[in-house]
């Protein structure tokens, strides 16, 4: 079990620089092919709405000058990510283009609405790769972080400002049993087989099959020896309390599973997922 296909949105804005760099680093370590999806926002449809009273002429002059400012950021965006390409030893082929086997980068530019392309496209990737959303930010994560996570069912990776260079060195594990944990573990399978140390953080202590220790057992299938990690119930939020103990481990990946409404179209994530995603300083791998 490896990953050997990795979606990466890049729009240019510092946040998608950093995912870039995270997914060409975890590219060169399982031989993936690294796809950069740049989505062009189609001025017609972005200004849908807003034209009532508006002349046509005004309309065509505004349509005219968004498409050649798409142009001119998507020829920069491609610029920046053929330059990080290119400081990793790979050339920054167009997709589609030939077979991509091993390591490999491939250049895919589409017109159309990011989150509906991420939720299509990230289905046939074994990872996605993304900025920490921020939801006072601009930028690809805040946008398309909820569908890659709800829509593709594919595990998806969320790389913080400042991520270490090489994650999944000690790995913590945030576990409660749960079918959505249970899937971040799966997904999570390449990295934790090359981990040196795994942490399953369990709050709580349960001792029933699908707690700490029967994921334990399971992980021991696969060829990885994991401890465990009790943490006891306290004041603290239980997000505020993996964290915590993902840093007391010097954790440089932490796994868990998320929590949100999928049947809504404006999801709603659980508390746990918010206080991690808004808080933590090393990688997370969830899964839905």
């Amino acid at each position: 079990m490896t990953i050997r296909s990795i979606l990466v949105p890049i729009d240019g804005a510092p946040g998608s620089e950093v995912a870039l760099d995270a997914a060409l680093e975890l590219g060169r370590r399982f031989e993936s092919c690294v796809e950069l999806l740049h989505v062009e926002t189609d001025p017609v449809t972005a200004l849908a709405g807003l034209s009532e009273g508006i002349s046509g002429a005004a309309v065509g002059l505004a349509v005219e000058g968004g498409r050649a400012a798409a142009e001119a950021r998507r020829k920069q965006v491609r610029r920046l990510a053929a330059a990080r390409c290119g400081a990793k030893g790979l050339e920054l082929a167009e997709a589609g283009s030939g077979p991509a086997v091993g390591y490999a980068a491939a250049w895919r530019h589409v017109v159309g609405r990011a989150n509906e392309e991420v939720a299509r496209r990230g289905r046939l990737f074994d990872l996605i790769v993304l900025d920490r959303p921020d939801a006072e930010a601009a930028g690809i994560a805040s946008g398309v972080f909820e569908v890659a996570l709800f829509d593709t069912r594919r595990p998806v990776l969320v790389v913080p400002p400042a991520p270490a260079e090489a994650p999944g060195r000690k790995v913590a594990v945030a576990w409660n049993g749960s079918a959505e944990a249970a899937a971040a573990v799966g997904g999570a399978l390449p990295f934790l087989m090359q981990a040196e140390e795994v942490t399953v953080v369990a709050i709580g202590d349960d001792e029933d099959a699908a707690g700490p220790e029967g994921l334990v057992r399971y992980l021991a299938c696969h060829g990885v020896r994991a401890a465990v990690r009790h943490v006891a119930p306290g004041s603290a939020a239980a997000g505020v309390q993996i964290l915590e103990a993902a840093e007391a481990l010097g954790a440089d990946l932490l796994i868990m599973g998320a929590y949100g409404h999928s049947r809504l179209r404006e999801l709603v994530l659980g508390g746990a997922t918010r206080d991690i995603l808004g808080s933590a300083t090393l990688p997370v791998l969830m899964a839905h």
